[in-house]
């Protein structure tokens, strides 16, 4: 019946048909002593196999017209909840349902909304202790890229920030079905606890974003546009900190980032 199925490109959907592949991908969530959050089950084909590895899984699938294949292909697995809604509108503590032990996420995700959903998951990042995902190469790379190198992206601030993220694995186009356009990368992030408050995690991203508002202006006019700080306000805190004040704002690390929005709060 799976192979009967037609990938939707409206939903982004590929899906994986390697078992190896599948298998090496469960395996990377942890100890089995968990509840583990599929994203986009699909054909259920990497759902069985986080039902066989963790005590508890809950998948939650956008596409209603899968339910039945979905459904036939975990029929044995009852430790598996599906839950037919959108991941990016669902409340992640209403999908914990209660449970007070580890949570991880595990998915292959669609590439086009790759970056709501990774910053959705760094938005919660409290709740969960790791998180493996299957996305495209390109994204993968800027996730994994130094900060203030020039290839990081605000994402990859936040991403860093947040976790420690590996690249796994490299799967080619023809493990899909259908094959995509593009490589894809598996990576996990291993989330890092802070003790920072939600108003000053919520500053310094504020700080990041505006940095990247005029990438290719300097940092100081770029973050001044976007209403954040006054100019000789800010070129005095750079002063202080022995940051050139006239660097670019994906010149700097996320370091220095940290730096400047402790010195404006």
């Amino acid at each position: 019946m799976e192979d009967k199925v037609r990938a939707k490109k409206s939903y982004g959907q590929n899906f994986l048909n390697n078992d190896t592949i599948l298998e090496q991908i469960s395996s990377l969530c942890g100890s089995s002593d968990r509840l583990v959050i599929e994203i986009g089950p699909g054909t259920g084909a990497l759902t069985k196999k986080l039902s066989s590895k963790y005590e508890r899984v809950c998948s939650i699938e956008l596409d209603k017209t899968l339910q039945e294949v979905l459904e036939n292909q975990i029929r044995d697995c009852d430790n598996v909840e599906v839950r037919y809604e959108d991941f990016l509108k669902s409340d992640i503590k209403d999908l914990i349902n209660g449970w007070d032990g580890k949570v991880s996420v595990c998915a292959n995700i669609p590439y086009y909304i790759t970056s709501e959903i990774i910053d959705k998951l760094m938005d919660n990042a409290d709740i969960f202790d790791t998180i493996v995902l299957l996305i495209q190469k390109e994204v993968a790379d800027k996730l994994c890229a130094k900060t203030g190198s020039g290839e990081a992206v605000p994402l990859t601030y936040k991403a860093q920030y947040y976790s420690n993220v590996s690249k796994c694995l490299s799967v080619a186009p023809g493990n899909f079905n259908p094959p995509p356009k593009v490589y894809s990368t598996v990576i996990k992030m291993e989330v890092k606890k802070t003790n920072a408050s939600k108003n000053d995690t919520n500053k310094l991203f504020e700080l990041i974003n505006a940095g990247f508002y005029q990438r290719r202006k300097k940092f100081v006019n770029s973050v001044c546009e976007k209403g954040i700080s006054d100019k000789e306000k800010l070129t005095q805190v750079l002063n202080r900190l022995n940051i050139d004040e006239n660097i670019r704002g994906e010149n700097l690390t996320l370091e220095d980032y940290q730096k400047i929005s402790k010195e404006l709060t």
